[in-house]
């Protein structure tokens, strides 16, 4: 036959069942970190960008008007040499230009021969409204240098509808030698065809 055990239990204080009502508990006060202050930024300025400036059109030279400007061409002759060098000519021809329209031609041109002078001479242009003198001059050049082609002109005289008339600038003047300089049954030093160009 089984024993029986007998529990001994002993009374206990009077004790407060635990409640379910939630009993707030207070959070700890969370503690901030230390805020670094710096100096605030100044703003980020773009430089403004740099203007396109488109240069005007160029403007153009003024042009110069040589009244006496154009070609002419004729015959000429030598009538005067230093030692062998022919140094005298005399041109006789026709020009068209743009301030006189045609015109005859008549020139005294000489070298330089023994002279310390630059060749030069003059050049009429006649026509029947009047004439005009250019003088001409060209480069310093050695004795007894031949005639040169190229020389600098202005003008020195103008009558009729041209009186008062200005110019100058640069021709040239190319002369052409026969091969017998004979005209009309004279010789001559040389003689020659010519072209004239202002």
């Amino acid at each position: 036959m089984a024993r029986k055990t007998h529990l001994r239990c002993e009374r206990l204080d009077d004790r407060i069942a635990p409640s379910l009502t939630p009993v707030s508990v207070p959070l700890p006060t969370p503690i901030a970190a230390p805020v670094k202050v710096t100096a605030a930024a100044s703003p980020i300025v773009l430089p403004a960008p740099t203007p396109i400036i488109v240069p005007p059109p160029p403007v153009p030279a003024p042009t110069v008007v040589h009244p006496v400007a154009g070609f002419g061409s004729g015959k000429y002759i030598c009538t005067l040499q230093a030692g062998n060098v022919p140094t005298g000519f005399h041109f006789t021809g026709v020009m068209d230009t743009k301030g006189m329209g045609r015109v005859t031609v008549q020139a005294s041109i000489y070298g330089v021969g023994y002279r310390n002078a630059p060749a030069g001479g003059r050049i009429t242009l006649t026509n029947g409204k009047g004439s005009v003198t250019i003088e001409l001059t060209a480069l310093p050049q050695p004795k007894l240098s031949k005639l040169p082609e190229w020389f600098r002109y202005r003008i020195v005289q103008s009558s009729g509808a041209y009186k008062g008339m200005t110019d100058s600038g640069t021709l040239r003047l190319s002369r052409y030698a026969d091969l017998v300089p004979v005209r009309n049954g004279i010789r001559y030093c040389e003689a020659g065809s010519f072209r004239l160009i202002i």
